[in-house]
C-alpha cells in the first residue's frame, strides 16, 4: 500500500472525536470503526469490531510490519481491546479514548499491551480495477 495514499486518508480523520461504539465520523469513531473506514476508502469491507478483525485476518510477523497493517493490543480481562493502523517507521494511527480521538502515535508507545498484527490485504487481489 502506498504510504502516501494511507496517510491522506488518516489525515482526512484528524480531529474525529473519539466515541466507544460510534461508527459515524461526525459524531465520533472508535478504533475498529476507524481501521474500518479507511479500508472502506480503499474499497475493502472489514469486520466491525476489533475481536473479529484480530481473528479473521490473516496475520503478519510483527518484524515484518507494512504500511497498512492493524496492529492490536489487550487489556486487563479483554483478549482484543484495540487497533491501530501502521503507517511507517514505527508509527500508527489510531482512534484513541485517553487522547480523544484519531492520532498518529509510535507504537511501541503500547508495547506492552501488544498482541499481534493482520495483513488484511494479504494474498487479496481487490474486486475494483485501477
Amino acid at each position: 500500500m502506498d504510504p502516501r495514499q494511507l496517510y491522506r486518508l488518516v489525515q482526512a480523520y484528524y480531529g474525529t472525536p473519539y466515541l466507544w461504539g460510534g461508527t459515524d465520523p461526525r459524531v465520533g469513531l472508535d478504533c475498529s470503526a476507524f481501521v474500518q473506514r479507511v479500508y472502506a476508502h480503499l474499497g475493502w469491507r472489514l469486520p466491525r469490531t476489533a475481536l473479529k478483525q484480530y481473528t479473521r485476518l490473516p496475520p503478519v510477523t510483527t518484524a515484518y510490519l507494512l504500511p497498512g497493517d492493524l496492529v492490536f493490543f489487550r487489556a486487563p480481562g479483554r483478549p482484543v481491546d484495540h487497533v491501530g493502523l501502521v503507517l511507517w517507521d514505527g508509527l500508527m494511527a489510531h482512534a484513541s479514548q485517553a487522547r480523544g480521538g484519531v492520532v498518529v502515535e509510535p507504537l511501541s508507545r503500547y508495547a506492552g499491551r501488544y498482541i499481534g498484527a493482520r495483513r488484511p490485504l494479504a494474498g487479496v487481489v481487490p474486486a475494483k480495477s485501477y
